[in-house]
């Protein structure tokens, strides 16, 4: 019958000189006097980049800003796994003003354990657009040594910023598509394509997308309901125009990212924590802004996700505090009231934002 010890020492440079023995089923080095010592094994991903938050059984790297993730070793214990789950979602769509269309979310990207290499991997974030502007793409992926220097490579996930909206004119697509805007003819305009789930299976990286349509918007006439369109949120398509309300799609939740973990992290944790709550809630929508020659009461609150409240009608169309989206969760801006300057009243998309989480027991 085997023993189930080797003599190579109490280190494998003292091999053979001082008498330890070497447990290989416990990974420990026994010492003559009874004393163990634990060998060099991490049994998890060893990663740097981001900024790290730990839950009892999960490393987190969260990205806000553009950088790289460098895994320096990978898990040795058999029942750790080297697998990484990420959620890449990009900048959020900026609205229009002036009874413009909610911008549309930014599109997600969701992979539930890409097998992790020893490489540097490329993290792009998204920036929000601002009034009547698309939002920024968001990517992770291998990184491709290029003679200008490190880029994004084939293969990696490549997340589409949201469709942005403007005043009397169709909802721009884009990873969610962005809210038609109200007002003159053709008196109903289309919202934005949600982009994401069509693009190239080579730039999803094998991860599953999330983007949904804008919602139309229409000019009735004179009277109450004048209504541009809610941008499309990653869970659901933004409203079409109804009256005086056009709500932005929900967002998408993805549980393995909760707040309470997360927030630590993020530096607009006090307002984005509360947003994103414990279902892990991105990507909502923004709401639509209205028109009309009396109080329309616009959308009530923001769509579940982060994206902003739509603009109330003249003579209440006020700047809103609401109508900007909430920072790095990738909604879309909500569109300004009537009878309001397209800039000033509009509101922006929010930045996108980048998560990669692995095992740690």
């Amino acid at each position: 019958m085997g023993f189930p010890f080797k003599r190579i020492g109490s280190s494998p440079t003292n091999a053979g000189v001082d008498g330890g023995v070497f447990n290989k089923f416990d990974n420990y080095y026994s010492n003559q006097d009874g004393s163990l010592i634990q060998k060099d094994v991490f049994g998890y991903i060893q990663a740097t980049g981001g900024s790290t938050v730990d839950s009892p059984t999960h490393r987190y790297h969260v990205f806000t800003a553009s950088g790289s993730l460098v895994v320096t070793a990978l898990s040795d214990v058999p029942t750790v796994p080297s697998s990484m789950e990420y959620l890449v979602v990009a900048g959020g769509g900026g609205a229009g003003g002036n009874g413009g269309g909610g911008g549309g979310a930014g599109g997600v990207l969701h992979h539930p354990g890409l097998t992790a290499v020893a490489q540097t991997y490329t993290v792009v974030v998204g920036e929000g657009g601002n009034a009547d502007n698309t939002g920024g793409d968001s990517y992770f992926g291998p990184t491709s040594n290029s003679p200008t220097g490190p880029a994004p490579a084939a293969g990696g996930s490549l997340s589409k910023g949201g469709g942005s909206s403007g005043f009397r004119q169709g909802g721009e697509s884009g990873g969610s598509g962005g809210g038609a805007g109200w007002g003159g003819p053709p008196q109903s305009r289309p919202g934005g394509e949600g982009i994401q789930p069509t693009q190239p299976t080579n730039s999803k990286g094998g991860a599953t997308p999330y983007g949904n349509d804008g919602g139309y918007g229409i000019d009735p006439g004179p009277g109450d309901n004048q209504s541009s369109g809610g941008g499309g949120g990653a869970g659901g398509a933004g409203q079409n125009y109804g009256p005086n309300k056009a709500a932005g799609g929900v967002g998408q939740p993805f549980s393995n990212f909760p707040a309470p973990v997360l927030a630590p992290a993020v530096p607009t944790g006090p307002a984005w924590s509360p947003i994103v709550g414990p279902t892990g809630l991105f990507a909502g929508g923004g709401g639509g802004g209205m028109g009309g020659s009396s109080p329309n009461p616009g959308n009530s609150s923001r769509s579940p996700g982060g994206g902003g409240q739509g603009g109330k009608g003249n003579p209440d169309s006020l700047p809103n505090a609401d109508k900007d989206a909430i920072q790095f969760t990738g909604s879309g801006g909500g569109g300004g009231g009537s009878a309001t300057p397209s800039s000033d009243y509009s509101g922006v998309g929010a930045d996108g934002i980048v998560m990669i989480r692995y095992p740690i027991t």
